[in-house]
This record gives C-alpha cells, sequence and structure tokens, in this order.
C-alpha cells in the first residue's frame, strides 16, 4: 500500500506497511476483534479485495463533488450486502450500516 506522506504513530495508533492478512492476524493475536479502517479508498480496497471486510458504515454528506476517487480504490468485484441500520444527523449526513450476506 502506496502513501502520499507517512503518518506519525500517536497513542493507541498502529502505523504499518504489513499486508491486510498480517495486520489482521497480528490484531486477533492481541485479542482484539475489531478494527476501524481510515485512510480511504486505497487501504478499504486492500482490505475488501482480500474479504477482511464484514461491515461497512457508508456516510453520505450532503456535498454534490461533480468528481473524485472511487469509495474502494480502482478494482474488486461485487459484494452483496445488506442494511442493518441507519442514522440522520441534523447536520443532513445520512449514516449507513451495512454488513455483508454470508
Amino acid at each position: 500500500m502506496a502513501s502520499r506522506h507517512k503518518p506519525k504513530a500517536t497513542p493507541g495508533v498502529a502505523v504499518t506497511q504489513d499486508s491486510p492478512a498480517k495486520v489482521i492476524h497480528e490484531l486477533k493475536a492481541q485479542g482484539l476483534r475489531r478494527a476501524w479502517l481510515v485512510g480511504g479508498g486505497e487501504l478499504a480496497g486492500a482490505f475488501r479485495a482480500e474479504g477482511l471486510i464484514k461491515e461497512y458504515i457508508v456516510s453520505v454528506v450532503p456535498i454534490i463533488l461533480g468528481a473524485g476517487v472511487r469509495m474502494f480504490g480502482e478494482d474488486g468485484s461485487p459484494e452483496r450486502l445488506t442494511l442493518v441500520e441507519s442514522q440522520r444527523y441534523p447536520s443532513g449526513i445520512i449514516q449507513l450500516r451495512y454488513v455483508k450476506l454470508a
């Protein structure tokens, strides 16, 4: 996974260039069951390509960009999801929570 800049680690945050599978293996070895991916489409796409994402939380912000970057990078096959929750906020943001169908 390439990065435009190298973020500095802060308490509670790990910075790594390991493969998604290795990261998940290390998290499980530490007894952790959930991880929150923050880093954009390339990062999420790498985990998605290896089938490592079980739940998606997508926030819809009421701004039309006109152009942009793909949500999960360039590659990827279709995935069947089911909506399990939605939340509307006073700002106009809608948050959708999906889980992957078995």
